[in-house]
């Protein structure tokens, strides 16, 4: 009787030993579960969210804001004559360049807003709750915040500029949002760099 109560005593030990341990397995997993996740939604670089996150973000978000009416906004946001930074520096220091610029960007709209590097030079950022007016007053806020902090590469101080095309809804269509904030940052480089462009060009 003494020898079977010593082994259910065990037993029960052995049973509570492996539940714990399948716990902690089933939170380890989880936590790096999380973290993948996490890592696959983020630009390596930048540290801010991939295009493909930003999507999937945006799409939810803007659907829901065109059924409530809700004005929101894009930018799209090129650095200007960013090949020159390769050539004259080096592919380092152009990366250096996309960092600066996408922290000082970040530095310019709500924790609540969405700002992803859409590849190359390039960033988008969708401003919520905000009106085209509103989101011009921000585009041109982030023009003085690059261009009035040079970005030290390769021990020389450079001077950064950006050029950022606006759309807004619902003064443009949800469907041609995008479209029309990417057309309006090259309308921005054509008219002479370094300049927010808001026109509803069609697309």
């Amino acid at each position: 009787m003494f020898d079977r109560t010593i082994h259910m005593g065990v037993a029960n030990i052995v049973i509570e030993t492996v539940l714990i341990v399948s716990i902690v397995c089933n939170i380890l997993l989880a936590a790096g579960f999380i973290w993948k996740s996490k890592e696959a939604s983020r630009d390596h670089l930048t540290q801010l969210k991939n295009y493909k996150a930003f999507l999937r973000e945006f799409y939810k978000y803007a659907r829901n804001a065109a059924k409530k009416e809700i004005p929101f906004a894009v930018l799209f946001v090129d650095i200007d004559h960013f090949k020159n930074i390769n050539d004259q520096y080096s592919h380092l220091s152009g990366d250096e360049a996309i960092k600066a610029v996408g922290q000082r960007l970040r530095s310019e709209i709500k924790s609540t807003d969405l700002i992803a590097r859409y590849g190359g030079e390039e960033f988008i950022v969708c401003l919520k709750h905000c009106t085209l007016s509103e989101a011009e007053n921000v585009a041109n806020r982030m023009l003085r915040v690059v261009s009035d902090n040079p970005v030290n590469l390769e021990k020389n101080s450079i001077q950064l500029t950006v050029s950022i095309g606006v759309a807004g809804y619902p003064d443009m269509p949800l469907e041609r949002l995008l479209r029309t904030a990417d057309k309006n940052m090259y309308e921005a480089k054509r008219r002479g760099r370094n300049r927010v462009h808001a026109g509803n060009v069609y697309v």
